[in-house]
């Protein structure tokens, strides 16, 4: 039984347009060579913690999510050892 207060999560613009924003959002943010480099494992939890909400937001799969991280966590691990 569904609570009237509890709806399901809209989708708002799709993954279209997001997919297309993500090159874009990476470039204008880039640190120029001259500011110091962030921790890559805060890089990590900032980048999984923005897939969670866009999964919560149905606009990734889990999935999707998912296999984007992986990479980045194993870059991470061949760093440490």
């Amino acid at each position: 039984m569904r609570h009237e207060n509890s709806k399901k999560p809209r989708r708002c613009g799709g993954t279209r347009g997001f997919r297309s924003r993500q090159g874009q959002i990476a470039s204008e943010n880039s640190p120029s060579p001259d500011s110091p480099q962030a921790d890559p494992r805060l890089v990590f939890l900032a980048r999984a913690s923005a897939r969670e909400l866009l999964v919560d937001a149905g606009e990734l799969t889990i999935d999707e999510a998912f296999e984007g991280l992986v990479p980045a966590f194993l870059e991470i691990l061949e760093g440490v050892a």
